[in-house]
């Protein structure tokens, strides 16, 4: 019998969401979330506020503290 892969499930982004990957797809490395806003053009708390759901989602990761950067998963999320 073959094996079957599990569905990937859809990500939906909110406009805010999707401003703060596409910064995060033009910087190279980790960076700060207010570094992220700048680029975004966002105000900062909105920006820290984004990013936990985003690391949830599996979008960014967080190679150290107060840092981060996009993932494989982000990447195709932003290009949907």
């Amino acid at each position: 019998m073959a094996e079957r892969k599990p569905a990937t499930k859809q990500v939906t982004l909110d406009e805010t969401q999707k401003a703060i990957l596409n910064a995060l797809s033009n910087m190279k490395g980790a960076v700060g979330c207010g570094d992220i806003a700048k680029a975004a053009n966002l105000p900062t708390p909105k920006v820290v506020g984004k990013m936990r759901s985003l690391a949830t989602l599996g979008l960014v990761t967080s190679p150290e503290k107060g840092k981060y950067r996009l993932t494989p998963k982000g990447r195709r999320a932003l290009a949907a």
